[in-house]
């Protein structure tokens, strides 16, 4: 968590030095986001890897750091579908499903199926027991939740567009279904991860829609912008000195907004490659920084490395066998 808290306070710097003077923003869009979402998605893994080996000081940086990191990929998904939504109507609509789903469903089954395949090999696996588990908030994969998820809320934004249409009601339409959701999970007993940060979805379609009034405030008044990122800065600084993470799900992928505003985007190939198969990496560190662990005793310097390699390469693996089943689609999108 400390870790979130030295890049909050950089960040907030970094837009404060370079707003100076300057009033030309830069699009939050998909060239801007995909570092973003490789950094995000390295750090993942890093927070798992923080889990089996907590003696490390160097990885006790990362502890407490995982749903943080969701949270960006949360607002970023929301944010995506609602701009293009926005962009390209009702229209978007058509075969919305199909192109989604068909990009996610299967490196995640391919992954599932596999791991499970493997897993059965074992004398004191239950396949059932796997299957079963499901209906307590169990996954087949590790730590698949976030996976999982995902799929619903793209679901649920497909059905709450087709029936309320506007992008306003839209918006408050999942707003109220998660409220739903986040009950039923409540009440059925599953775990706090499932749905702690599952809203921060729904900021991002809410600020999709107010961007444009949010950008023309900055680009009027010089120094807004600086001021509301020193300020988000200082809020998620203050929220963790007092222990409350909640409003920091919020708070961190709007201070990543301010920053592309100001700073425009992260020049990285490599943080750009990772981004593209960012999907992927948090399918395929869910089996390596468990099989890893469990196989070998070895110092956590060579397992981080052995997990953070064959993830890496695996989920390239899985994104180019995927990808060269999907049917391109024309167009581009703003995610």
């Amino acid at each position: 968590m400390i870790l979130i808290v030295i890049i909050v306070i950089a960040l907030g710097a970094g837009v404060a030095l370079t707003c100076r003077g300057n009033t030309n923003l830069h699009d939050f869009d998909t060239r801007a986001t995909l570092p973003v979402r490789g950094l995000a998605a390295l750090l993942i893994v890093l927070y798992h890897v923080s889990l089996n080996v907590p003696e490390s000081r160097f990885l006790n940086l990362f502890s407490g750091t995982g749903a943080l990191l969701v949270s960006i990929f949360f607002f970023i998904s929301g944010y995506g579908l609602m701009v293009s939504y926005v962009n390209k109507g009702r229209d978007y609509l058509n075969g919305f499903l199909g192109h989604r789903f068909s990009k996610l469903l299967p490196p995640f089954l391919i992954a599932a199926i596999g791991y499970e395949i493997y897993q059965s090999t074992h004398p004191d696996h239950s396949t059932i027991a796997s299957i079963t588990a499901i209906a307590h908030g169990g996954t087949i994969l590790p730590d698949s939740w976030f996976v999982i998820t995902i799929l619903i809320y793209y679901l649920l934004f497909y059905l709450v567009a087709r029936l309320l249409r506007t992008p306003v009601k839209i918006v408050i339409g999942l707003w109220l279904t998660s409220a739903a959701y986040i009950a039923l999970l409540y009440f059925l007993g599953w775990e706090q991860y499932w749905y702690i940060t599952v809203c921060v979805f729904n900021f991002g379609t809410t600020y999709a829609l107010l961007e444009d009034k949010i950008k023309d405030f900055f680009a009027a008044h010089r120094g807004a912008l600086p001021c509301v990122a020193v300020l988000t800065s200082i809020l998620i600084v203050a929220c963790y000195m007092i222990s409350v993470t909640m409003p920091i799900f919020y708070l961190l992928p709007l201070i990543i907004v301010f920053a592309i505003y100001a700073m425009g985007t992260l020049q990285s190939r490599v943080l750009a490659f990772l981004g593209t198969i960012s999907y992927e990496i948090y399918i395929m560190q869910c089996i390596w920084r468990h099989k890893l662990f469990a196989t070998a005793d070895i110092h956590w310097s060579v397992y981080l490395l052995a997990t953070l390699a064959m993830t890496i390469f695996t989920a390239w693996l899985l994104h180019r066998v995927c990808k060269a089943h999907i049917i391109p689609t024309h167009g581009k999108e703003k995610e």
